[in-house]
């Protein structure tokens, strides 16, 4: 297996908060997109040392990847950061069975060994592979459910508020921690998806694949801001579009339809412009 390029994007969008990140660190790489425990102006948000809770996530996660040994099991660095995110939470006081209450992120991460890769992915960052023109992989969006819903009813929530983003939020923040409560790390829910939040049931759901090297030729990570939210929902299609767009003109070409997107939806969008992270790998034929 020779890598013959990397390439890695981070852009903010309108996000007041830098909460998605990118891991870079050979033999790891991987794609955080972190969130808050849910906040309004009414409310603000619980702050660690001037960040917000999906800052603090990020950052505990991203220092203890680049930090690590190259030998270190990818799982067993999840797991690390996982105790060392909880350990802060719990400082200040909440309880890890509050998933309301927690901050965390949605990931995938990707260790790279000389005949495998070892993914591990939860929530709805996502990892695409290509052997050839026809070869694809993809990880499930584990989190399409939960947020599609969410979707729904914010969608709902601003036609109520004359499209005020502020007063949606204050409508929303309670419906959104029930269904946090609901679906984040439960293994009962039909929508249940895994989140790294300092909770330790996250490791029964999330997604572990082993994909070998021999013949790869690209691999994808990226934060659910990267393509429009629609298109994970039938992986096939995603993979196939994400790497043929890739393979014509880079990571760049594939923010920039992104960006066209959130223009066309920003009249009826809470955001205008999401976080987005990416990296790609180009593997010498």
């Amino acid at each position: 297996m020779n890598i013959e390029k990397i390439e890695s994007v981070y852009s903010q969008g309108t996000s007041k908060q830098k909460e998605d990140g990118f891991v870079v660190n050979y033999p790891f790489f991987g794609v955080v997109d972190g969130f808050s425990a849910p906040f309004s102006y009414k409310a603000p948000p619980m702050l660690f040392s001037r960040r917000t809770g999906g800052e603090m996530v990020r950052k505990t996660v991203l220092e203890t990847f680049y930090s690590a040994s190259s030998s270190t099991p990818l799982e067993d660095l999840l797991l690390r950061a996982n105790q060392k995110v909880a350990k802060i939470q719990m400082s200040r006081g909440i309880p890890l069975e509050r998933t309301d209450l927690l901050a965390a992120v949605s990931f995938v991460f990707a260790r790279l060994d000389k005949d495998v890769i070892t993914l591990i992915q939860g929530g709805d960052c996502l990892a695409v592979w290509s052997y050839g023109p026809e070869e694809f992989g993809v990880t499930k969006n584990q989190a399409y459910l939960h947020v599609s819903g969410n979707l729904k009813i914010i969608e709902g929530l601003l036609r109520k508020n004359h499209n005020d983003v502020a007063e949606m939020w204050v409508d929303f923040c309670p419906i959104l921690s029930q269904r946090r409560l609901q679906d984040t790390n439960n293994p009962e829910s039909k929508a249940g998806y895994a989140v790294l939040n300092g909770q330790p049931v996250f490791k029964e759901l999330w997604q572990k694949i082993e994909i070998p090297t021999r013949n790869l030729r690209y691999l994808l990570l990226f934060s659910d801001g990267f393509i429009p939210y629609g298109l994970t929902q039938d992986e096939t299609k995603l993979a196939k579009d994400v790497i043929s767009i890739y393979e014509a003109a880079g990571i760049p070409t594939l923010l920039r339809r992104k960006r066209r997107t959130d223009k066309k939806n920003e009249k009826k969008s809470y955001i205008a412009r999401d976080e987005a992270t990416a990296v790609a790998i180009e593997f010498s034929k």
